[in-house]
């Protein structure tokens, strides 16, 4: 028997949270992004760049602190996993199930704006 602990949360999550108009034929999205690991300014520019962040704009903002020194937004508790039957695992020594382990998730805030007039 061998055991396994698998976070069920994706690796990175995009999803738009919200949209608003702004008056002048401006309109705003926000997107929050979740991933299992910090993430930087400049890759979330590229993220935005590339289209990944559900769209785009002529303005785009980084509400969320992404310099490194974030603190995660959360903890998800994960249970080791017994390879063999799909169960919580069993430490063999004691007899109990074993410890959950706790994996940060990080979540970043951005907003673009298009202007839809012209």
């Amino acid at each position: 028997m061998s055991s396994v602990y698998i976070n069920p949360r994706p690796l990175l999550q995009v999803e738009k949270t919200g949209a608003q108009g702004l008056g002048n034929c401006y309109r705003a999205t926000y997107v929050k992004i979740t991933s299992l690991k910090k993430i930087s300014e400049s890759k979330i520019k590229e993220m935005y760049s590339l289209g990944l962040l559900h769209g785009g704009g002529q303005e785009f903002y980084i509400h969320s602190q992404c310099d490194g020194k974030e603190e995660a937004t959360g903890h998800d508790e994960v249970f080791s996993i017994d390879s063999e039957t799909g169960e919580r695992a069993i430490n063999k020594y004691s007899g109990e199930v074993n410890k959950a382990l706790l994996y940060p998730y990080y979540e970043y805030n951005v907003e673009y704006r298009v202007d839809s007039g012209g």
